[in-house]
Parts: C-alpha cells; sequence; structure tokens
C-alpha cells in the first residue's frame, strides 16, 4: 500500500452486503463539476471508487462525500509530511503546528544562515553595540546530527546573546518562507 492508497475495507453486513450478480453494473459517480481535485486527489477518488465497486456498494449519488474524504486524506498527509522534517507535531486535532526553535535542529539553519552572512561579511547591523556585545559572549551548542545553535547556558556568567539568538531565529523563519537565493540582510 502506497499513500494515496489507503486501507479501505467494506465491512460485510448492512450497507456493505455485496448484492449478487451486480458487480459488473455498479457506476462510480464522476467528481463535482467545481471539486478541482489536484492530481494527488483524483488518485484517491479513483482508488475509493474501485473499492466501493468491487464492494458491490451503490455510491452514484456520493460525489460530495467521497471528494471530501479525498481532499482531507490529502490534506492529512501534507500534515503528516510537515511532522516528518521535525519542525512540525500534530495537535490532538490533527492539525499540523510549528514547533518553538529552541530545540538545536529548528535554530541550526538560522544559525548556519548568521554564521554565513558575519565570514561573508554581509551582515549589514549598522555597527549596533549591542549586537556586537551579544555576538562577543555567544558559545555553540552542537548535537550529534552536527546542527548547532547559541547556548546561554554556555555563554558564562555575562551571557546576555538574546539579540543573537532572535536573529537565529528570525534567520530560521526566513529559511522557511524565503525562496530567494541570496537574499541582503539587514539587522537593526
Amino acid at each position: 500500500m502506497d499513500d494515496l492508497n489507503p486501507p479501505f475495507n467494506v465491512i460485510d453486513g448492512g450497507f456493505g452486503k455485496k448484492p449478487p450478480g451486480r458487480l459488473g453494473e455498479i457506476q462510480s459517480p464522476k467528481p463535482p463539476p467545481l471539486a478541482n481535485l489536484s492530481t494527488q486527489e483524483r488518485r484517491v477518488w479513483d482508488y475509493i471508487c474501485e473499492a466501493l465497486r468491487q464492494a458491490g456498494i451503490e455510491h452514484v449519488t456520493a460525489g460530495l462525500t467521497i471528494k471530501i474524504i479525498c481532499r482531507t486524506y490529502i490534506d492529512w498527509l501534507e500534515a503528516v509530511a510537515l511532522c516528518d522534517n521535525g519542525r512540525y507535531e500534530l495537535s490532538k486535532n490533527g492539525n499540523p503546528y510549528e514547533l518553538p526553535h529552541s530545540y538545536t535542529g529548528g535554530m541550526h539553519p538560522g544559525a548556519k544562515r548568521l554564521e554565513e552572512l558575519v565570514y561573508g561579511k554581509r551582515l549589514r547591523h549598522g555597527g549596533n553595540p549591542v549586537l556586537r556585545w551579544a555576538a562577543s559572549n555567544v558559545a555553540l551548542l552542537f548535537d550529534t546530527n552536527g546542527n548547532f545553535r547559541p547556548d546561554k547556558k554556555k555563554s558564562g556568567e555575562n551571557g546576555r546573546i538574546d539579540p543573537i539568538v532572535a536573529t537565529v531565529m528570525a534567520l530560521s523563519r526566513a529559511a522557511v518562507h524565503v525562496n530567494e537565493q541570496d537574499p541582503e540582510i539587514e539587522v537593526w
């Protein structure tokens, strides 16, 4: 079974009881005209209709219901895919939400981008003394995957690194939403 062929079974009894000799006569509905099903949704549609035909269940008037099932199932697959990259989790009602960036994997894209900007002398901060002071206090925490992020505990007694952490978190968010190859970054 692949993701677009969900485990769909019809239970014998009630509406699931196969009428004898009518299997070839059962027709599936076409998607509603305004359904605008994606390719994935159409594959799930075809799979569900085939399973209903094989079970001998009349479903010619179930177009809207099947459309809702297809769209919901594909939405669920997309939410699971978001969660698989480690930055999202599913809430109790099944909606994805983004994890806070305080863990190393969540802050690594921003920390890596900040490192590139600093070493490439491309970070424009207007000589901000607070940001410069915070940068001088930063110590990094590395995880087993080679990801790194600023670590307040390792940054010593004077370890005020909040402006750097805020910059790293902003760069991590920008990495998700910016498609440009090399945008100019300004921190004020």
